[in-house]
């Protein structure tokens, strides 16, 4: 335990190659099933490809999802014809203190308020050791990131290296059990990944049919809120109605409060 409190890191980056190793297992399987001349890939050329494959997922995910949000969130801020966004959030701020504290006068102004405050608050001195503590967490992010791909790879490659080593920490007597006991994880682990990839692409997929074809709902939104839907039914019990309750938000400010994103 207190080599384990000690090297918690290192702990922590196998644990998260062992999620990640299960994630890719039936993709790896897939990929052993394709063969050139009676003879497959060999595993740490499958091992690569599939991390290849989890990574370019990943990256698919948050290059998609970031803009469609945005511009989701810009839409539906619309209100009888004009957007927030192309007005100044802080004068129109600014004017409603005024109007609710008229004491304050008409030069009142918030943003020399937030700028005089922030300035007692903040020690300018100290923007180097700022900046420093920034370039150490992109630094130690790249080494998890780093180190978890490195370990995925080998534990891809090697389907029984992570059975051997915690096989290697237990007493003789247990090893059987223990090796039996990983064995199922993996293979329910595995399922469950699966099996929820597949819930989140259905519901997803259910979700930006129903704001496309009833709703009618520009193809651009519908597909970025039923893509949020089904990232969200990952959350269980909660998970699901969060993510209706922002589609049917979304979808009526869209459709009913300034008919963007309507297509008619």
């Amino acid at each position: 335990l207190a080599l384990c409190w000690y090297f918690k890191n290192v702990l922590i980056y196998i644990i998260a190659a062992f999620v990640v190793s299960l994630i890719g297992r039936p993709v790896m399987k897939l990929l052993r099933k394709v063969r050139i001349k009676g003879h497959s890939a060999p595993n740490w050329l499958l091992a690569v490809l599939t991390i290849l494959i989890i990574i370019a997922f990943m990256i698919l995910i948050v290059t998609q999802m970031i803009p469609l949000a945005s511009n989701i969130i810009r839409d539906a801020s619309a209100i009888e014809g004009y957007s927030y966004f192309d007005s100044n959030p802080i004068d129109k701020l600014n004017d409603w203190i005024i109007g609710l504290f008229p004491n304050l006068g008409r030069d009142f102004d918030l943003s020399v308020v937030i700028f005089d405050k922030l300035r007692e608050v903040v020690d300018f001195g100290k923007v180097s050791g700022i900046v420093g503590s920034v370039a150490s967490v992109v630094t130690s992010a790249f080494v998890a990131l780093f180190s978890v791909v490195f370990i995925s790879f080998f534990f891809l490659q090697d389907d029984t290296l992570f059975e051997r080593i915690v096989c290697a920490l237990v007493p003789d007597k247990h090893e059987h059990e223990v090796s039996k006991t990983l064995n199922d994880i993996k293979r329910l682990l595995s399922r469950y990944f699966v099996g929820l990839l597949i819930e989140m692409l259905g519901v997803a997929l259910v979700d930006f049919l129903g704001l496309w074809l009833i709703a009618r709902l520009d193809f651009s939104y519908a597909i970025g809120i039923g893509f949020i839907a089904g990232l969200l039914n990952v959350i269980p019990y909660v998970g699901p109605l969060i993510g209706d309750a922002i589609g049917i938000v979304i979808g009526i400010v869209l459709k009913l409060g300034t008919g963007a994103g309507l297509d008619v």
